[in-house]
């Protein structure tokens, strides 16, 4: 048997060789569609990411298999006039942690930063998002600068709301607010009566890959009539993200995790939702509604009857909302998951210059910040001449 070993390659050297290996361990872990190269070749392709700048560090077990995989991107970037080398794993919005695919995930990240470490040249900082506060993914990392001794900054990033499924929806109702409570309920009763016939109401479910060309059609119509295409903000208006979805469906269409749902009005499309399901949990990707249709309240009806769906199906353990925690997210459960970034700097030169330039940095932006909120003086009033 051989040794336990990590490597750091470039992703054009270690692409050929691995993305099968990598895909199976994905399917052997059951692990989210984040962690999958597909996902991650979505985010290049849609992103139009240099794949350059692209590395993967990997570690096998003793017996030579893979044992986890951490897809990495190298950036220039600049700060206060200069440049700076950014090493961070490959993520969007919808990582639920570092992006780190692992069989022992502890073990992994031991391995990754020992191997980091013997590369700091290569690298003035890592900065890694989506940690998930009180998670050991973050304590992790934490630990290892800690007993390195190096610079570590935490920073909030967004608040994603999740509900953890405990019956069904209609006895989880009870625990929502009386104004949330009757507006499911309301909603609930308008897509049933909809959907029967002569309602004018049809709901089609998208899963297989041969219906994903049809899934995303029936979204890009969608998205031109939302809001979201007039903020710039829908697919429908933005090249990249067209792209992005178009690879990540066909995909992980493949593999069985996309449920798309599509709810039309007299035959044309009126809202949707993208979901991807794994090992129980479904995570709501993208949705939106055709404005033109608000009085329906469409895209309510969609989610309380997608969520009644899934409720219902005893395999189901949560539904994650993804993204920030959006009021009509919250109305539903106000428990979310706190995402940090964690920045660390290199144990070298340039990474001590970088973190001597962030702890100025972070020492004016406070006095900044204590200048704003302290109270404004009184002036002393003006002396009078006798009296």
């Amino acid at each position: 048997m051989s040794k336990p070993h990590a490597q750091l390659l470039t992703w054009s050297d270690a692409m050929p060789r691995l993305a099968e290996a990598w895909r199976a361990l994905w399917r052997e872990q059951g692990a989210r569609p984040d962690l999958g190269p597909d996902w991650a070749e979505a985010l290049i392709v849609g992103h139009a990411v240099d794949r350059q700048e692209l590395l993967l560090a990997t570690g096998h077990d003793q017996d030579g298999a893979l044992a986890w995989v951490w897809p990495l991107r190298r950036q220039r970037v600049r700060r206060a006039g200069m440049s700076w080398r950014k090493l961070g794993p490959l993520l969007n919005l919808y990582g639920l942690h570092e992006g780190m695919l692992a069989v022992d995930e502890a073990v992994a990240r031991e391995q990754a930063w020992t191997l980091l470490q013997s590369q700091r040249l290569a690298w003035d900082w890592l900065e890694i998002d989506a940690l998930v506060d009180d998670d050991a993914a973050l304590a992790d990392w934490r630990q290892w600068a800690t007993r390195t001794g190096v610079r570590q900054v935490i920073e909030p990033m967004h608040r994603s709301p999740w509900l953890p499924r405990s019956g069904t929806l209609a006895e989880m109702l009870p625990s929502l607010s009386n104004n949330m409570r009757r507006n499911v309920r309301v909603a609930l009763r308008e897509l049933d009566a909809g959907l029967a016939p002569g309602g004018g109401l049809t709901w089609s479910t998208f899963e297989t890959v041969d219906r994903m060309p049809a899934l995303l059609e029936a979204v890009l119509s969608i998205e031109r009539r939302s809001w979201k295409h007039a903020a710039g903000s829908a697919i429908s208006t933005r090249d990249w993200e067209e792209r992005f979805y178009r690879s990540l469906l066909h995909s992980l269409g493949q593999a069985g995790q996309v449920i798309g749902h599509v709810l039309c009005k007299d035959g044309v499309p009126i809202a949707h939702a993208i979901d991807l399901r794994s090992s129980g949990r479904v995570y709501g990707v993208k949705s939106s509604h055709d404005q033109a249709h608000d009085r329906l309240a469409p895209g309510r009806m969609l989610l309380a009857g997608t969520l009644r769906r899934y409720f219902d199906d005893a395999a189901v353990i949560e539904y994650d909302f993804l993204g920030d925690d959006e009021a009509y997210k919250l109305a539903w459960n106000p428990q979310v998951r706190r995402h940090q970034r964690l920045r660390i700097h290199a144990d070298s030169l340039s990474g001590k210059a970088g973190a001597t330039l962030d702890a100025a940095i972070d020492t004016l932006k406070k006095y900044r910040a204590d200048r704003d909120v302290r109270p404004a003086q009184v002036a002393e009033p003006a002396a009078t001449v006798g009296g």
